[in-house]
């Protein structure tokens, strides 16, 4: 018989006493281990319900990250017995969320891309549009051409490290800084 991920558990020992039975014995196939997840899930859901004490917020998300692995452990393909449909659509959900993750980081990607267009043809005196890092402008971040052509090699040193970028060697770190952000 196969081992199938055993359950997370919640803090409070009433919930996990509740929650143990409704997974009841280890599951013997994937469909089993998979509809034990969900119910257990539902279960968890109800806890939640009648008192966020029993089972949180966080431990409610684990629960559905549990039923959403049992879903992605059944096998599928020729040969594989066929998914029941709440597993089918667990199964379909979670590889939906995985495409999604994916997605996340291009809102900041596509900000960025219009950041250095913008850098491209701004004068001395104009405002340099900021690459963000993780949602943020890095400390230090000069307003004007003229501002980053005064600072020191540690600021400049200090900002390539935030964006990732690297700073060997020295005498070159002002003329990366600037093409980075999509400047002449």
């Amino acid at each position: 018989m196969a081992a199938y991920p055993a359950p997370p558990n919640v803090g409070d020992v009433r919930a996990n006493a509740t929650l143990a039975r409704v997974y009841g014995a280890p599951a013997a196939t994937p469909q089993q281990a998979a509809g034990r997840a969900s119910k257990r899930k539902r279960a968890a859901a109800g806890l939640h319900e009648m008192d966020p004490a029993l089972v949180n917020t966080q431990e409610l998300g684990e629960q559905l990250q549990h039923e959403l692995l049992s879903a992605l452990a059944m096998p599928v393909g020729a040969g594989a017995a066929p998914l029941p449909p709440h597993a089918q659509q667990m199964a379909l959900l979670a590889a939906l969320l995985q495409q999604v993750a994916l997605l996340a980081p291009l809102p900041a990607q596509v900000a960025n891309l219009d950041a250095r267009v913008r850098n491209g043809t701004i004068a001395r005196s104009d405002v340099i549009q900021p690459l963000q890092v993780a949602g943020a402008i890095p400390v230090g971040f000069p307003q004007t051409v003229d501002q980053l052509d005064a600072l020191s090699s540690a600021q400049l040193q200090a900002l390539l490290l935030a964006y990732g970028q690297p700073v060997l060697p020295v005498v070159t770190r002002r003329r990366r800084l600037k093409q980075f952000l999509g400047m002449r």
